[in-house]
C-alpha cells in the first residue's frame, strides 16, 4: 500500500453531561479526525489531545500538518514499518501519532 493523500478536520464535540476528574470538568471534547488515503481506500483515524498527554488541538494540527507532507508517497506492507517515521515527527505528540495508526490499521484491515 502507499499513502497518497491525508486530512484531517479539528471537531469540538458538546458532551451530553460533564466529564469531571479531580482537577476539573469539561461540557466540550476536542478531537481530530483524520482520513489517509490509499487508492481506493480511506483509512480513519482520531485524536483526543488532553492535558494528560501534554496535547492540545494546535499541537495535534502542526503534527498532523507535518505528516500530510512528509508521509504521502511512503509504501508499506504492515502499519508498524512507519514507526520510525512516526516517532521522529511525532515524539510528544502521542494522541497525533495514535491518530496516524489508526488510520494505518484501518487501511491494513481493509486491505485484508
Amino acid at each position: 500500500m502507499r499513502i497518497d493523500m491525508m486530512e484531517f478536520l479539528p471537531v469540538t464535540l458538546q458532551r451530553k453531561e460533564a466529564f469531571t476528574i479531580a482537577r476539573g470538568s469539561s461540557k466540550i471534547s476536542e478531537v481530530v479526525f483524520l482520513a489517509v488515503h490509499s487508492g481506493k481506500r480511506v483509512g480513519h483515524g482520531c485524536a483526543a489531545p488532553t492535558e494528560v498527554t501534554r496535547e492540545n488541538v494546535h499541537s495535534v494540527l502542526n503534527t498532523l500538518q507535518t505528516f500530510t507532507r512528509t508521509l504521502p508517497g511512503a509504501e508499506f506492507e504492515k502499519p508498524y514499518q512507519l514507526q520510525e517515521r512516526l516517532d521522529k515527527v511525532a515524539q510528544n505528540q502521542p494522541s497525533a501519532r495514535a491518530a496516524v495508526e489508526m488510520a494505518l490499521f484501518d487501511l491494513a484491515a481493509q486491505a485484508a
